[in-house]
């Protein structure tokens, strides 16, 4: 993560994983590709264009398809500073 709260993520191989329990709500934006979260409220697969909000203390799965690239920020709320 960058000092601004938000980064991209380049997915290189089929199948990998990022596990993960998120301690900040966080927006998922789809840039090419798609991808996959599970939450213990389910799993959504999200294509290009598409985005989610996982909120803070969700534990959560990513995976994606080889070539995906994802970019994700955290959202601040109130005085919160990154």
């Amino acid at each position: 993560m960058t000092s601004l709260g938000g980064g991209f993520v380049k997915w290189i191989e089929d199948g990998a994983e990022i596990r993960e329990v998120h301690n900040h709500d966080e927006v998922i934006i789809v840039l090419e590709g798609e991808t996959t979260i599970t939450t213990p409220d389910g799993r959504v697969t999200i294509g290009k264009g598409g985005s989610i909000i996982v909120k803070n203390g969700t534990p959560a799965v990513h995976t994606a398809v080889a070539g995906t690239k994802t970019f994700y920020t955290i959202l601040l709320h109130g005085d919160e500073r990154v």
